[in-house]
């Protein structure tokens, strides 16, 4: 059985460069690993962010002979943590949270991984994703910081990035479609003027095309529900695996869409926060 490593901080320095530089038997993806899985804490409380700045003094905890040891358990990807926020990959085919006794959800299985932490830990939503989109999800950790986000949250969220796979009937390479979208029975339409529906503008970029379909790049510049979704379909450029918009025919069994990247202005210290996911593999397996 192989002992935890304990390290007491000598100078300032990002988290992932101090452990790769002091611990020897561990090469610098096993470090990444480690810090993935949760099996890394400083000053007792759990990091996973490679550059988590140390100050001299602090305690570093390593943990061996524990892996994987919420995430397995959770099922959750988190790519960003801080004081007030985290943020997860959130898989295709997991919904972002419901009120519903016994159904999972993102929102139930981040709360039950912050509650093991802390069984007075809070969660908040701050925004959804579709069930069937993957990517970057955000919850709050605290009332304040979901009301600050989502009373200011046109403000905050600089950038709301996608990647999505697409029937290629594109007429440019790149474009702003900009119309307007209405809810009639759960059901998303562009409608012709906005007494009818809210404004909706999507940018796309084509990144890469193979035969009939296209990978582009995407950014919102407002959330409308499935506003990405219908606007494709709207131009004859459904995304794949969009049952619900026009199109069935999908290799990977998935709908194509995932938010890769969302940059926050930090409500609190006026700074760019950047959270990226990279594309699922199913992604490049199919263009």
């Amino acid at each position: 059985m192989k002992k935890d490593i304990i390290l007491i901080a000598t100078k300032e320095s990002e988290l992932l460069t101090y452990l790769i530089d002091n611990i020897d038997s561990k090469s610098k993806n096993n470090v990444k690993s480690l810090l993935k899985w949760g099996n890394v804490f400083v000053n007792g409380n759990k990091v996973y962010k490679h550059n988590f700045m140390l100050s001299v003094g602090d305690e570093i905890k390593v943990v061996l002979n524990k892996t994987k040891i919420d995430n397995t358990k959770s099922n959750i990807n988190i790519v960003y943590e801080d004081e007030n926020i985290i943020a997860i990959n959130k898989p295709s085919g997991l919904i972002s949270s419901t009120e519903t006794l016994g159904v999972n959800s993102a929102f139930n299985l981040v709360q039950s991984h912050l509650k093991n932490i802390n069984k007075n830990n809070k969660l908040y939503l701050v925004h959804r994703l579709d069930k069937d989109t993957s990517g970057v999800l955000l919850f709050a950790k605290n009332i304040e910081t979901k009301k600050s986000y989502q009373s200011k949250w046109d403000e905050i969220a600089l950038k709301r990035g996608y990647k999505a796979i697409v029937v290629n009937n594109l007429n440019k390479s790149e474009g702003t479609i900009d119309n307007y979208l209405a809810e009639v029975n759960q059901k998303v339409f562009v409608t012709k003027s906005s007494k009818e529906g809210k404004q909706a503008i999507t940018k796309y970029k084509v990144l890469k095309e193979k035969d009939d379909i296209a990978l582009l790049d995407l950014e919102i510049l407002t959330g409308r529900k499935n506003q990405i979704r219908v606007q494709l379909a709207n131009v004859n450029s459904p995304i794949l695996g969009d049952k619900k918009y026009g199109n069935s025919n999908n290799k990977a069994k998935r709908l194509m869409l995932h938010a890769d990247s969302l940059i926050l202005k930090d409500p609190y210290k006026k700074k760019k926060i950047s959270i990226k996911c990279d594309i699922p593999m199913e992604f490049n397996k199919v263009i």
